[in-house]
C-alpha cells in the first residue's frame, strides 16, 4: 500500500513539473535559462513576473491615433490644444476641430496629456480629467475627457459674487447657488420682493423694505461661503446683490456725524479692531480724547497719511491738523489679555 501511495505521489510531482515546464517553456525546447514563450510583465519593470528573466524593451512603433476631446457629459469640444509629453520625444500637440476630433502620430508608449484653450472661444472653463494615455500598436482611437467647471448655478458649479454690487438674473421659480470668496467680515444684501435666500441652513425673506441682509460667517480670508437664492415669482427676475464689508471694518467704518459726544465701542477681544471715520467740515485741529483704560487708538488723515496714536502720548489726547474735506480714519482696539474684552471710549472734536 505504501509503495502504491509513493508511486502516485511521484507521478503527481512529475506531472506538476511537466505542467510548469509547459507553462514556462520557450516553445522551442529551450533550456530553463529561457523558460517563457511569452513573458508576463504586469508591473512594467522589464522583468518577467513568471520566470524573473530580464525583458528586452520593445522597439517603439509610430501609430496614428484619432482622439476625441469631450466633457464628462459626452459633449465634444472643439478648439482645445492637446499636448502629448514623454521623456523620449519632444512634445507633440494638435488642436481639436469639428466634433472634438484631432489626429496625432505617436510612437508607442506612455504619455502625459495637458490642455490649453481660450475661454471665450471654447465658451467655458474646463479641468483636465484624462491626464495620461497609453499608445499601443493596435490603438486607433482614444477619448480625452475634460471636466466642465463653467458656473451654471448648481451646487457643484455655483455663480460667484464679488464685493460690491452684483446683478443676478434668475428664471421663474428657480434657485441658483452663489459663492463668495474671502468671505471674512462681509454681508450679503439682496434687494427684491419675490426673492428668498438660504444660507447656513437658515431661510431669509425680504423685510418691510424689500431687502434681505445676511451676515456671512467666514472667519478668515480663505473662507468661502455659499448662498442659495430663489426667484419665487412666475416670471424671470433680476435682483441686486450687494456684498459689503461688515460695519466697523476698515473698508466700511462707522461714520461720525456728531462731535463733542463720547463714543463707546462694543466690547472687543484682543487683536480685533473697530474703525470709525470723520470728514472734516472745516480747517482746524481734530482732537480725540481717549478716556478708557486698556485702549489703543490711532488716527490717520487719509489725505496726507499723517498719524497720531496713544502709544505716542501720555494723556490719551490725539490731535491732527486738518483741512475741510479731509477724511480721518480712527482705529480702536484694546490691550487686554487672553479671553478678556473691553470697550474703547473716546470723544472727538474739531476746533
Amino acid at each position: 500500500m505504501k509503495k502504491t501511495l509513493m508511486l502516485l505521489l511521484s507521478i503527481m510531482m512529475a506531472c506538476g513539473t511537466a505542467a510548469f515546464a509547459v507553462a514556462c517553456n520557450d516553445g522551442k525546447g529551450g533550456s530553463s535559462e529561457n523558460l517563457c514563450a511569452a513573458h508576463i510583465d504586469e508591473d512594467e519593470d522589464l522583468i518577467c513576473d513568471v520566470c524573473g528573466e530580464e525583458i528586452e524593451p520593445e522597439e517603439a512603433v509610430e501609430v496614428t491615433v484619432t482622439f476625441t476631446v469631450k466633457d464628462l457629459e459626452e459633449n465634444t469640444l472643439a478648439g482645445i490644444t492637446v499636448m502629448f509629453m514623454s521623456e523620449d520625444i519632444d512634445t507633440i500637440s494638435a488642436v481639436s476641430g469639428e466634433g472634438g476630433k484631432l489626429t496625432a502620430t505617436l510612437p508607442t508608449g506612455s504619455y502625459s496629456v495637458m490642455y490649453d484653450y481660450d475661454v471665450e472661444t471654447v465658451g467655458g472653463y474646463y479641468q483636465s480629467n484624462t491626464q495620461s494615455v497609453e499608445i499601443k500598436e493596435n490603438t486607433t482611437t482614444i477619448d480625452l475627457y475634460l471636466e466642465n467647471r463653467t458656473p451654471n448655478g448648481t451646487q457643484d458649479r455655483p455663480f460667484s459674487l464679488n464685493v460690491g454690487e452684483n446683478e443676478v438674473k434668475i428664471p421663474a421659480n428657480t434657485s441658483y447657488y452663489y459663492i463668495v470668496y474671502r468671505a471674512v467680515n462681509l454681508y450679503a444684501e439682496i434687494q427684491g420682493e419675490s426673492v428668498k435666500a438660504i444660507y447656513d441652513q437658515t431661510e431669509y425673506t425680504p423685510d418691510e423694505n424689500g431687502e434681505i441682509s445676511i451676515k456671512l460667517k467666514g472667519t478668515n480670508t480663505n473662507s468661502v461661503e455659499t448662498i442659495l437664492i430663489e426667484n419665487t415669482a412666475n416670471e424671470e427676475a433680476t435682483y441686486v446683490v450687494n456684498i459689503t464689508s461688515a460695519p466697523g471694518t476698515a473698508s466700511n467704518p462707522h461714520e461720525i456725524k456728531t462731535l463733542g459726544e463720547a463714543i463707546t465701542t462694543d466690547a472687543l477681544p484682543p487683536r480685533e479692531s473697530v474703525f470709525y471715520t470723520y470728514t472734516a467740515t472745516a480747517a482746524g485741529t481734530f482732537t480725540i480724547v481717549v478716556s478708557s483704560e486698556n485702549s489703543y487708538v490711532s488716527i490717520t488723515n487719509t489725505r496726507n497719511s499723517l498719524n497720531a496714536n496713544t502709544n505716542d502720548v501720555e494723556n490719551g489726547t490725539l490731535t491732527l491738523t486738518v483741512e475741510a474735506g479731509d477724511q480721518i480714519l480712527i482705529d480702536c482696539s484694546v490691550t487686554v489679555q487672553g479671553e478678556e474684552t473691553a470697550s474703547v471710549i473716546f470723544t472727538p472734536s474739531l476746533a
